[in-house]
């Protein structure tokens, strides 16, 4: 595509996206949630790409879509889903905006031109992005099917929330990022920085070797024990419990498996995320909240918002695994690519989370501890069980593998 016509184009959604501000019509003390939740997500992609092109983008991707959903609500008179659903959606986007602009930066500062890179971009991000989307849907159906026909109204308003503020991202993205200056200096700063970041994350790379992946496995299960214990006078009297836990984690082991083609991988990406759900539920439990079908939504949203960093680690180490590296080695590369931005997803939706209190939503520090600890699922326990399961089940390697390892 031209550089013109991605002028024009990205110029027309950008105007359009304006004109619908009139209609969506934030309140004041929205605006103010908003205002906090724009400052960290410039905060948080400033000091990911150290570009001013890509930090405007991250924020402003995911807000347009999050607009655009707003007004397609207001039209159709399906209301307002509220603050927290919102925060979740704009979770989902920013993930997704930090992950396309630090793998764009990467790209442009390994020689890279500026189509190629957002061509690659788009490309690398759109089926794990689309698979947790799906995976969102899909549960909010089976909770739309078992509770009330009016539950279908928040079902519907937080799939046009997530599937808007996607689209928006990689519209936004494939249109917005060729346009952008990208001049030596930049390609020296993001070096720096990622040269000190990778220092960091090969620390959490031995993660996923024999050793340690069944240490860390182990201290993983014990924090599931502890969450399952302090949540459990709160889950046995969830109604959906029973179907639902079962569903959520089949929905998220199909996920896995179809964005990284490798067995042990995708069953080590719902495995790993178990910490932060029962961590999540003991939170309730302290803040006195039931697990209500609104909840269950909204908690399913926001897993698929942060499954999205352990399917794309995932997906990388998987295609360096039929390279011919071994797991740990695999993994390593992933972590390379895709950790830094996984560890500042994970900041990101602590920061909305917490940034939502200031507009009375007790839930949202709940949803804090659920980013917190999938970020650890990201970049420690995916690993663990990953090696851990290659370490009990090991794959059989090809005479080519055997001798490429020597």
């Amino acid at each position: 595509m031209s550089r013109g016509a991605r002028i024009a184009i990205f110029g027309a959604f950008t105007l359009a996206t304006h004109g619908l501000i009139a209609i969506y019509s934030p309140e004041p003390s929205e605006t103010l949630w908003l205002s906090l939740v724009a400052a960290a997500m410039a905060a948080l992609a400033m000091i990911l790409v150290r570009h001013a092109g890509l930090m405007l983008f991250a924020v402003l991707a995911p807000f347009a879509g999050l607009i655009w959903s707003g007004a397609l609500l207001t039209l159709t008179k399906m209301g307002a889903v509220g603050l927290l659903t919102q925060s979740i959606a704009l979770v989902f986007g920013g993930t997704l905006a930090l992950f396309a602009a630090g793998d764009f930066a990467r790209r442009m500062a390994g020689g890279s031109s500026a189509d190629e890179a957002a061509t690659a971009d788009v490309r690398i991000l759109l089926w794990p992005a689309v698979a947790s989307l799906v995976s969102c849907i899909a549960i909010m159906a089976l909770l739309g099917a078992l509770g009330p026909q009016s539950a279908w109204t928040l079902e519907i308003g937080i799939a046009a929330d997530t599937a808007c503020v996607l689209a928006s991202v990689l519209i936004f993205g494939f249109l917005s990022l060729p346009l952008f200056g990208y001049s030596e200096d930049f390609v020296a700063r993001w070096n720096r920085a990622q040269e000190f970041r990778a220092r960091l994350l090969e620390k959490a790379a031995i993660a996923s070797q024999p050793r340690w992946a069944l240490s860390l496995s182990g201290i993983e299960l014990i924090f599931v024990a502890l969450g399952i214990f302090g949540s459990k006078t709160m889950t046995a009297k969830s109604l959906f419990q029973p179907i639902i836990w079962p569903a959520m984690a089949a929905v998220a082991l199909a996920a896995a498996f179809v964005i990284a083609r490798n067995w042990r991988i995708a069953l080590a990406v719902p495995l790993a995320l178990l910490p932060a759900v029962t961590l999540f539920l003991w939170a309730l439990v302290k803040l006195g909240l039931a697990l209500d079908l609104a909840l269950w939504t909204k908690l399913a949203t926001a897993l698929a918002a942060l499954m999205f960093p352990l399917l794309l680690i995932g997906q990388r180490a998987a295609a360096h695994c039929r390279e011919g590296d071994d797991f740990a080695l695999a993994f390593r590369r992933a972590l390379e690519e895709q950790g830094v931005a996984a560890v500042f997803s994970a900041a990101l939706g602590t920061m909305i989370w917490v940034s939502t209190l200031a507009v009375h939503e007790p839930a949202a520090i709940a949803f804090a501890v659920l980013a917190v600890g999938a970020g650890a699922a990201a970049i420690l326990f995916l690993l663990a069980f990953a090696g851990a399961i290659e370490s009990v089940i090991p794959r059989r390697r090809s005479v080519e593998e055997f001798y490429r390892a020597l």
